[in-house]
């Protein structure tokens, strides 16, 4: 199912992240259900990570959600958790910091081409 063996997918991540998506839209499971085409029990059943979508489904789930089937799909991992903490904190720097510190990252890069 897009590049991912079906056994290895932690049906009650991708159903926390269905949730999400429904909640971050401000639906109901009904309301949610028609957008998608989709049974109101299906949803809910996605939901409690019982089963997951079909791939068509999961299409409309990501178009809805603003995300690709990888990002409903993939487990997060303790270094996605550590990108995003990285992140987080660079959007809090003041804007002149973040110009140094990008500023450092392209310097760095040029010295290292320069070396090939």
């Amino acid at each position: 199912m897009f590049g991912f063996d079906k056994k290895k997918i932690d049906k009650k991540e991708v159903g926390a992240k269905i949730r999400k998506i429904r909640l971050e839209k401000d639906l109901t499971l009904d309301e949610f259900s028609k957008r998608i085409d989709a049974q109101l029990n299906s949803v809910y059943l996605w939901e409690k990570g019982k089963f997951l979508p079909r791939k068509a489904t999961i299409l409309k789930i990501c178009e809805l959600g603003g995300i690709t089937p990888v990002e409903l799909l993939k487990k997060s991992n303790e270094i996605d958790k550590k990108v995003e903490k990285m992140i987080e904190d660079f959007l809090g720097l003041p804007a002149k910091k973040q110009r140094e510190f990008l500023e450092k990252i392209i310097a760095a890069e040029k010295k290292e081409q320069n070396l090939k």
